[in-house]
């Protein structure tokens, strides 16, 4: 079975910086800094890799390399964390602290 995924224009994207911030995960001791460049969304880990650019996919859902990026948001629409997958990896938790 096939489902077709709706198209959407990132031009409808209010504001890629509401991403941005400071994510941690005590379950792996690590932190991902998101910075908004324009209407681009980098990353890098622990502050030490390359920054590497992140593509969005659908709203609050970003890719890149085979990660996933899936954000959430509480009540009030604000961002506070974010679940990481990739081929190994499914729904590690990073919580926004900054």
């Amino acid at each position: 079975m096939t489902t077709r995924v709706q198209s959407f224009d990132i031009a409808t994207v209010k504001d890629v910086g509401e991403y941005a911030g400071e994510y941690f995960s005590d379950e792996v001791n690590a932190t991902y800094v998101l910075r908004a460049e324009g209407a681009k969304l980098t990353y890098s880990v622990n502050r030490e890799s390359r920054p590497g650019t992140l593509v969005m996919v659908r709203p609050d859902v970003f890719g890149v390399s085979g990660m996933g990026f899936v954000f959430q948001r509480n009540s009030t629409g604000r961002i506070v964390g974010f679940s990481l997958q990739d081929r190994r990896i499914r729904n590690m938790k990073f919580e926004k602290v900054k």
